[in-house]
């Protein structure tokens, strides 16, 4: 039997609150959280603002996920 890890999508575009509700998650100090971040901005931000909270990252960047990135973001979920 298959392990299953459970996991939880948010998305929506530039400035509806992505950020803010992740760095409220981590606030709650979660046992376990990685992060895998579709990042379109030549600086990654949001990468910088989480960083050092005890949790995984995987940036994708250059493209969409849904569109040019499926294969690394299924790699870096599998990976998780």
């Amino acid at each position: 039997m298959t392990l299953r890890t459970p996991i939880t999508l948010v998305t929506g575009p530039l400035g509806s609150g992505k950020t803010t509700l992740l760095r409220h998650i981590l606030a709650t100090k979660p046992a376990k959280m990685a992060i895998v971040m579709n990042e379109f901005g030549e600086i990654a931000i949001d990468t910088k603002i989480i960083e050092g909270k005890n949790v995984r990252i995987a940036e994708l960047g250059g493209g969409c996920v849904c569109c040019s990135l499926l294969g690394e973001f299924e790699a870096a979920v599998n990976e998780i």
